[in-house]
């Protein structure tokens, strides 16, 4: 008997061709990461990119809109190169500030959320199995917006 060929979630091309063609399964997992209930999921990138120049472009592995506007940026992280945590903040800066076109007023904008599948821990001495990382005074801890998370 041959074994059967395996392919981890944790393949980009597979992750996003599985979540792609599930989005009930997006819709679930998301749910479950932001805690709240989604009414609708659109799936903003069903295809996958073929080649690309050489100048810097980023192929996001989901990107999907909910309901209320929000933009969410799903990505499978296996490795942990240098530079992953500007090229994640570069990832959800960019999902927000694409949102508007000239002469459009920035009170249209939406929340910007990157959720990131990761196979080891960002950062060793955080030993939570979720985190969310926001945009918030130092001293205080208030939140300033919820428009990147």
């Amino acid at each position: 008997m041959v074994p059967r060929a395996f392919i981890p979630l944790t393949n980009d091309a597979f992750f996003h061709v599985f979540f792609a063609r599930h989005e009930t399964l997006l819709l679930r997992m998301l749910e479950a990461v932001l805690g709240r209930e989604i009414e609708s999921l659109t799936v903003l990138n069903p295809q996958l990119a073929g080649e690309v120049s050489s100048s810097k472009v980023i192929v996001l592995d989901v990107l999907a809109k909910l309901g209320d506007g929000t933009q969410v940026n799903l990505e499978v992280q296996v490795e942990a190169p240098d530079g992953l945590e500007p090229r994640f903040v570069f990832y959800c800066a960019r999902g927000y500030t694409k949102q508007l076109l000239r002469g459009e007023d920035y009170t249209e904008l939406q929340a910007s959320v990157l959720v990131v599948w990761k196979v080891k821990p960002l950062f060793a001495e955080v030993e939570a199995f979720h985190s969310v990382y926001e945009l918030r005074e130092r001293k205080t801890g208030r939140l300033f917006s919820e428009a990147l998370a």
